[in-house]
């Protein structure tokens, strides 16, 4: 279901987001996320405040620049270099083991993919970050400081450092990184990574920890296409527990739809942090990336911009970051294609939907609170070696009342295609 894309897109320009580090660190002379400053006010002003935020980043005092940098936003909540600055300090100060690691691991891999971002992420360095409860929030605070009232992307602060800047975008699309992977290993917000009901948990095989999927896929793929393998030798035992599989694979799946639907936001601004820098990007030509990376720009762009827009914009774009566009397409129409035939399904199955009205109202419920549709009608068939010819006719009119089983099978294998699984 790639259409010969490669859905992991190749995302060089995080190469570039530590140059800009070292190069602002040397040139750059109404939010509550300030709780912690103090500030004593005599004889200081914003400017001063921001001169001192990133005195204090150059000599490696984080802590202390984003202690000036939010005083200096607490007389002008927009100031454009506090709030870049603050953000800037906030990732050492929170993850300096993490920060290392990535950039440790960009300096050895110029061919950086997105995955290589969350394997970081789920990294011991990451995890360390991760779990001391103060700081698990940290990402949300940095995507608040930059596009909120008064933020860069925004565009309500004093445009000193807009929302094309390099840096602030760079900075988002890994705080949306991090926001994704937590939302996704703590899905029930109980603070445990990997629990009961979260879609996510971390792996370690000895060598690596990676995030991985608790769902399994195939495993529900299989449930489901299980009622369509149904036949009149079929005990009835087999029959219920086959529609009992289906319907907790249905309600698993809706469980990731309805993530995602949250998580739509997330989708937008990370395309809009791939495409805002243009005149930054532009700058990265053949040459240019070539002596940076020692690669070049994939799809015979001339520039990281043109690569970029063409792959927002062409659905047989062969830049290297078609593949991440192709998802954003995929996953902005997912919603809408499979939460009314997936919700049909259940219906059929337990005689009621698993939602109202949009899949945002889902509340997953056992199989044991249903009693209607085809498990109903299976009921007194419990005992049964074999359920017969009439009862086989009688299961597949219901089960297709909605949709032809080939209809059915068409919408999983479209899901499995676009999950990658």
């Amino acid at each position: 279901m790639n259409n010969g894309k490669e859905i992991l897109f190749k995302p060089r320009i995080l190469v570039i987001y530590f140059i800009s580090l070292s190069i602002i660190a040397m040139v750059l002379g109404g939010c509550n996320f300030f709780e912690w400053a103090n500030p004593s006010f005599t004889g200081f002003n914003t400017e001063s405040f921001t001169e001192k935020g990133q005195q204090l980043y150059n000599n490696g005092d984080y802590k202390g620049s984003m202690s000036a940098y939010s005083n200096a936003l607490v007389i002008n909540p927009g100031n454009s270099k506090a709030r870049v600055g603050y953000a800037r300090a906030a990732f050492w100060h929170f993850l300096p083991d993490f920060m290392y690691a990535l950039s440790a691991e960009l300096a050895a891999n110029p061919d950086f993919q997105v995955e290589d971002l969350f394997t970081v992420i789920a990294s011991p360095a990451g995890q360390k970050a991760i779990e001391i409860n103060p700081n698990r929030k940290f990402y949300q605070s940095i995507i608040g400081i930059l596009n909120s009232p008064y933020g860069i992307i925004n565009g309500q602060g004093d445009g000193i450092i807009n929302q094309e800047s390099l840096e602030a975008n760079l900075m988002l699309i890994i705080a949306y990184a991090f926001d994704l992977t937590f939302s996704m290993l703590d899905y029930n917000n109980d603070g445990v990574f990997g629990g009961e009901g979260d879609i996510m948990t971390l792996s370690n095989d000895g060598t690596t920890t990676t995030p991985v999927f608790i769902m399994d896929f195939q495993a529900m793929m299989s449930n489901i296409t299980a009622t369509m393998q149904m036949n009149d030798s079929n005990s009835g035992s087999n029959i219920v527990d086959t529609l009992k599989n289906a319907h907790d694979s249905l309600e698993n799946m809706l469980i990731l739809i309805k993530f995602l639907n949250k998580k739509m936001y997330v989708v937008n601004d990370i395309k809009g942090c791939l495409l805002r820098p243009k005149r930054f990007l532009e700058l990265f030509d053949q040459g240019l990336w070539k002596q940076l990376t020692g690669s070049t720009i994939e799809g015979g762009f001339f520039n990281l911009y043109d690569s970029i827009m063409d792959a927002s914009t062409n659905s047989n774009s062969i830049s290297s970051f078609a593949g991440i566009f192709y998802t954003f397409t995929m996953i902005e129409g997912m919603v809408d294609e499979f939460q009314t035939p997936l919700n049909d399904l259940h219906g059929v199955i337990v005689g009621s939907p698993a939602f109202v009205l949009h899949v945002s109202n889902f509340i997953k419920s056992p199989w044991a609170d249903h009693s209607g549709g085809l498990k109903a009608l299976t009921a007194s068939w419990i005992n049964m070696t074999n359920i017969g010819t009439n009862n086989m006719d009688t299961l597949l009119s219901n089960l297709t009342n909605s949709f032809s089983m080939q209809q059915l099978s068409n919408l999983l294998l479209q899901f499995q295609g676009i999950s990658g699984f």
